[in-house]
């Protein structure tokens, strides 16, 4: 799905130009698996549906096959376009906002993420789970250093797209240890008791009155 606006037309020409770019053929139109050929000459049985995008040319059906032909064959030279790859959850082509509208129209939630620091983790976890800040960067074996840590991860993945590895990195522990210890986390927020309640406190003090991010890629 792409946003029409921004890319359909110039989407389409590079698409009907893909046997040009790969050297299978000079014209586009002599390539026999193409639609493009279709948007050229009109077929009683084809099951391309142009009269959408060659509208945007000319109300005049001759005219608008002309016109789209010229601007097909203006970009013959043109090579790859690496913003035509840039699509966001592998199925939409636009930018944020309009990423946001498709799922807003769907009534889905559009995957987001917030901005956040470990800084303000490491703060958050501290706060609400009453953990001294030390303790999670202590060299000791003491549960609850693990426990802050796993924390920081959690939130931090589930709220900013953390990686476990820049968890490990920033505590300087092993990254098969913190992957342990998130799993006991999620555990313990299955049992549905003060532990989850918590976990939704700290969510809601690092996400107040911060922006949502849209995923790009």
């Amino acid at each position: 799905m792409c946003d029409k606006d921004t890319y359909l037309l110039e989407l389409s020409a590079y698409i009907h130009l893909n046997p040009v770019r790969a050297g299978l053929v000079k014209d586009p139109s002599h390539y026999p698996w193409s639609s493009y050929r279709t948007y050229l000459k009109p077929h009683s049985q084809d099951l391309v549906d142009t009269s959408y995008l060659l509208g945007q040319f000319s109300s005049n059906s001759e005219a608008a096959r002309n016109r789209y032909r010229r601007f097909v064959e203006d970009r013959l030279d043109q090579g790859h376009r690496d913003d035509f790859y840039a699509v966001k959850e592998q199925r939409l082509l636009g930018d944020e906002s309009f990423v946001e509208l498709i799922h807003r129209t769907a009534k889905e939630e559009a995957p987001h993420f917030y901005e956040l620091s470990f800084a303000e983790l490491v703060s958050c976890v501290s706060l609400v789970f009453e953990l001294p800040e030390e303790i999670l960067f202590s060299s000791s074996r003491d549960r609850r250093g693990a426990l802050g840590r796993a924390l920081v991860g959690y939130l931090g993945r589930d709220l900013g797209r953390f990686r476990l590895k820049d968890v490990a990195e920033y505590f300087k522990r092993d990254p098969a240890v913190i992957s342990q210890a998130l799993r006991r986390v999620e555990e313990e927020i299955q049992k549905k008791g003060n532990f989850t309640e918590k976990i939704q406190k700290a969510k809601e003090k690092l996400t107040r009155g911060r922006k949502k991010r849209y995923l790009i890629t």
